[in-house]
């Protein structure tokens, strides 16, 4: 098996590969959109095994004083969305993820737009 950068030439077998296996998982573009570096691992003919990349993801991260009572919180909550989804824009990222633990909050959160992503979440730590 060989990992090297995945070349403009490797393109239309992905394309083949996501139609065959993944067309109802997931878009095309998401495996070539905001890539820090995308990939290709062969197989003894060049054959593509696996394509695919490291991606930059935006995430929310808030932490919200439940002192306040729940009207102040949605509504600073609002404002903080509002701006995040701007940073968002600005710098042409189409999603904004946030991991959440609180139930009621997660209710909250959809009814702001935000929806449940297609399979679970996982996270690796890597260094340090």
């Amino acid at each position: 098996m060989i990992l090297r950068a995945m070349k403009s030439s490797d393109i239309t077998e992905i394309v083949r590969i996501h139609g065959l296996f993944y067309q109802h998982e997931f878009e095309i573009d998401e495996l070539f959109d905001k890539m820090l570096s995308s990939f290709v691992v062969t197989g003894q003919n060049d054959e593509i095994v696996i394509a695919g990349g490291v991606r930059t993801i935006v995430e929310s991260a808030i932490l919200t004083n439940k002192e306040f009572d729940v009207k102040k919180r949605r509504e600073a909550l609002l404002k903080a969305l509002h701006f995040s989804q701007h940073i968002c824009n600005k710098h042409e990222y189409n999603q904004l993820h946030a991991f959440i633990q609180d139930g009621q909050w997660m209710k909250h959160l959809k009814k702001f737009g935000f929806v449940e992503t297609r399979g679970r979440s996982l996270v690796m730590n890597v260094g340090g």
